[in-house]
């Protein structure tokens, strides 16, 4: 399973983000911009396949692999290229439910660092013998409510075909980059200017 890689070009925010850059600043210090969910699986977690599952999707989604940097005065993004990760694992096994739902909530509102690294976050935990799952934690500048569904549900999938022994059908993600530069354009369009004008 190939998948295109990244030549770390640079290119703007599309008007969402810079929205989104804007929310931020405002309301600096805070988690606004968090997205988080927890995906429970039932039944005894194969973590090295957990691992992979995640590895695999984004390997194949390079929107998730955005990073920020700073052009002067200019906030300007990049797709990082993939590297193997190895996430976290905790084990709840001998700790309360309300212990399990406040590390929940305190790692939901920890900050994700706009220009230090990734905007993701998968921590995964056993819970007991036969129950675990994965927290999932994006910035809101890489994705929203429905795309974080769609990631949540890719990573279910992935994991059940690679339990079962097979080979994990994973289309490549469309490139964020694309609807930045046909939102440029617009821009700079005299369709822009006669929207404008109305």
């Amino acid at each position: 399973m190939m998948f295109n890689g990244s030549d770390n070009k640079r290119f703007p925010l599309s008007l969402s983000q810079l929205n989104i850059l804007n929310l931020e600043h405002a309301l600096a210090g805070t988690s606004v911009n968090n997205i988080s969910t927890t995906i429970r699986i039932t039944g005894r977690v194969d973590f090295p396949m957990l691992q992979k599952s995640i590895n695999l999707i984004l390997e194949s989604d390079m929107s998730l692999r955005t990073r920020l940097v700073k052009e002067g005065e200019t906030v300007m993004q990049y797709h990082a290229p993939f590297e193997k990760e190895e996430f976290p694992v905790y084990d709840f096994s001998n700790t309360s439910k309300e212990g399990m739902e406040s590390w929940e909530r305190a790692v939901t509102y920890e900050i994700i660092s706009l220009f230090e690294g990734p905007l993701y976050r998968f921590i995964l935990f056993r819970d007991s013998e036969t129950s675990g799952g994965i927290l999932v934690k994006l910035h809101h500048i890489i994705a929203d409510g429905w795309s974080q569904i769609m990631l949540c549900n890719k990573i279910g999938k992935t994991y059940l075909d690679l339990i079962s022994g097979n080979d994990p059908e994973i289309e490549e993600a469309p490139d964020y980059q694309l609807h930045v530069a046909e939102e440029q354009e617009y821009l700079s369009s005299k369709a822009f200017l006669k929207d404008e004008k109305y």
